[in-house]
């Protein structure tokens, strides 16, 4: 009887740790369908034009308009301080700007023909992203 009431007591105690507002909150597993799953992660290659010097850059999932970066270290050769590079940013014009850590703007990027995206400040070196997806 002792075991059977800290059994039932335990197993509430669990119940009601799934619980949050009311909502059943249970683990996903394989056979769960993620509802809003969006798609992979995003790679561009970073070239200038006349170069022959390139390196990648990594945009993750974004997060409203906000999403990590990681850029290879040999982007520095192309644009000095780009592998610092830590959160793309989208706006509302279609402009895409890279940012430090700290939020100081790298490079910003606009939309451009035959080419994912080319930079527009600052003004040189002008770089071009392209997307490898």
């Amino acid at each position: 009887m002792k075991y059977g009431l800290v059994a039932i007591v335990l197993t509430g105690a669990a119940a009601a740790l799934s619980v949050d507002k009311g909502v059943l909150v249970t683990q996903p597993s394989e056979a769960t369908p993620v509802v809003g799953e969006i798609s992979a992660d995003e790679t561009f290659l970073v070239r200038a034009p006349g170069s022959d010097e390139s390196c990648r850059v990594r945009k993750a999932v974004m997060l409203g308009d906000v999403a990590e970066l990681d850029a290879e270290p040999g982007c520095d050769d192309i644009l000095p301080g780009l592998s610092r590079a830590r959160h793309w940013q989208e706006r509302d014009d279609g402009s895409v700007v890279v940012l430090a850590a700290g939020g100081k703007a790298i490079v910003s990027f606009s939309v451009a023909d035959g080419v994912a995206y080319e930079s527009f400040a600052p003004r040189s070196p002008l770089i071009s992203l392209i997307s490898e997806n």
